[in-house]
């Protein structure tokens, strides 16, 4: 159903936000919708970050769709909106 949603909806975007499901779905997912819908997300501070890291990192899915689940289409989509990153220079 949620797939469905999404196709029905191609202005929406998914997130791995509470997702205590494995890797594998997240492929699925990146099959169904195609990775530039995918936002990463974490839950923080009610799941842990490193297990939602890694659900990326060992997806079966290319470097550039981990690049862009893990931060790069936040960027397309969101732009300047986003908040500098920490520990980002200022420029001065």
């Amino acid at each position: 159903m949620f797939i469905t949603l999404l196709r029905e909806h191609p202005n929406l975007s998914a997130d791995t936000c509470a997702s205590t499901w494995p890797y594998r779905h997240l492929e699925r997912y990146v099959e169904a919708l195609g990775a530039e819908r995918i936002l990463f997300a974490t839950d923080a501070t009610y799941l842990a970050i490193g297990p939602q890291v890694a659900k990326v990192a060992f997806a079966t899915i290319s470097e550039d769709q981990k690049r862009g689940i893990l931060g790069g289409n936040a960027r397309r989509i969101f732009g300047s909106r986003l908040p500098a990153r920490s520990g980002a220079s200022s420029g001065s």
